[in-house]
């Protein structure tokens, strides 16, 4: 039987989190400066590595060409507001000197 999922992020950059095998992920939201991926998943099913990468328009160019948008989200800062892009990595990229 499905089930919403919620996994809170890391601020930025390349991570790994674990999902159900099949699980979709839905979107990606910050709530109070907590990062919250939300998926739909079966908990039922074995779970999966999955690599996400979250990235700022000042990051320079993305570590692959093989990455799937996921969503966007918004924080704000006394003297700023940044804009932060999630995706999904097929695979980990050959140089990584960003991950947590």
């Amino acid at each position: 039987m499905a089930q919403i999922k919620q996994i809170h992020l890391k601020d930025r950059y390349l991570q790994e989190i674990q999902l159900p095998i099949g699980s979709k992920i839905l979107c990606v939201q910050n709530r109070m400066g907590i990062v919250i991926l939300t998926a739909l998943v079966d908990p039922d099913q074995p779970l999966e590595t999955r690599l996400i990468l979250v990235w700022g328009e000042t990051d320079g160019p993305l570590p692959s060409n093989d990455v799937t948008f996921i969503d966007s989200y918004q924080e704000t800062t006394d003297d700023a507001i940044f804009i932060w892009y999630v995706f999904e990595l097929s695979e980990m990229p050959k140089k990584v000197n960003f991950m947590y």
